[in-house]
């Protein structure tokens, strides 16, 4: 987005300059990651691609998982890891509780998957691709707690720390100073049938920044 008001955009895969009246964002979020010892060893994966791999392409993309992170996306990246056959080897939560619904904790539970809550990760080990993960304790600091140190064997790694919003079009676009509009998780992060009716609130606010006097989107 340039500050005259135009935007460069590929189509077709050609590259255009357009001028455009209004920008809705809708792209999205990206996951958040977490700074390491060894992650960017072959095997940390972000909970979105291994879900991707698992729940869509139907691959067992490991054989033993370890989790880092109790929000409900970790805990039912879990759940569906143990449906997919996977050894899910043990969960780590830096908070004193697991965010996610206790009653997805409570299935990993059952099924004998330890949790470590005020925990971290310490390093993930290996050559060239995960052969262990480190964890250990933290203090109400986020501190390492000395001693505390926990070694797991494993393959992947699963770092599930959350979401954050893809934010910059919507920024540059007001710098630029063109109206500028986001849905979804572009505009916050919510769970997806929030994240649909936001959009579409967003959709009924463009249609009155061209028709002021539209009060609602007829239904078709």
């Amino acid at each position: 987005m340039f500050d005259d008001k135009k935007v460069g955009i590929l189509k077709d895969g050609v590259y255009k300059i357009v001028t455009p009246k209004v920008i809705l964002n809708a792209a999205g979020a990206r996951e958040k990651f977490l700074r390491f010892k060894g992650n960017s060893l072959s095997g940390v994966y972000g909970a979105g691609a291994f879900q991707t791999l698992v729940n869509r392409d139907l691959i067992k993309s490991t054989e033993k998982l370890f989790i880092i992170g109790g929000g409900n996306v970790g805990i039912i990246a879990g759940y569906h890891a143990l449906q997919a056959g996977i050894n899910v080897v043990g969960l780590c939560e830096a908070l004193p509780e697991c965010g996610g619904y206790k009653v997805h904790e409570d299935k990993l539970k059952r099924l004998g998957v330890p949790i470590y809550t005020s925990h971290s990760i310490v390093s993930a080990n290996g050559k060239e691709s995960v052969s262990s993960v480190t964890i250990a304790g933290i203090d109400k600091n986020f501190q390492v707690i000395e001693g505390t140190e926990k070694t797991f064997e494993c393959d992947t790694i699963l770092i599930a720390v959350g979401l954050e919003s893809v934010s910059e079009f919507t920024q540059e676009a007001k710098s630029a100073g063109i109206k500028v509009f986001a849905a979804g998780d572009a505009s916050e992060i919510v769970e997806a049938s929030s994240a649909m009716f936001n959009g579409k609130i967003a959709g009924l606010k463009v249609v009155q920044h061209f028709n002021p006097d539209a009060k609602k989107i007829p239904k078709s």
